[in-house]
């Protein structure tokens, strides 16, 4: 994390891929690589965990929710999530230098 600054994040994510149309059929999406998330970046929602966004900062995780499936169609998902992250809980458990309990 020590050359992630501000502006910049390190994200490790898991989502559901293939995302779905309203007919049932997986949806290649802008990109054409089938790629979904929830914040529909390609044009198809699915369901994302953001295991990690974080910089020498702050670290976050975040559940995206979804609305209820229509067979495999997602037809939305929430684009901020429920975010936790270490900066709030501990404002010196994580950071650049020594005064931190995590030194990134």
């Amino acid at each position: 994390m020590a050359e992630m600054g501000c502006n910049c994040n390190a994200s490790y994510y898991l989502v559901s891929l293939p995302g779905y149309d309203k007919n049932q059929h997986e949806d290649p999406g802008a990109g054409g690589d089938y790629y979904c998330d929830s914040n529909m970046v390609s044009g198809v929602w699915c369901w994302e965990h953001d295991i990690m966004e974080a910089n020498m900062y702050n670290y976050h995780v975040t559940p995206h929710t979804c609305s209820k499936p229509e067979g495999k169609f997602i037809p939305e998902c929430s684009f901020n999530g429920v975010s936790e992250d270490i900066y709030s809980k501990d404002p010196l458990m994580y950071g650049p230098g020594d005064k931190f309990k995590i030194d990134t």
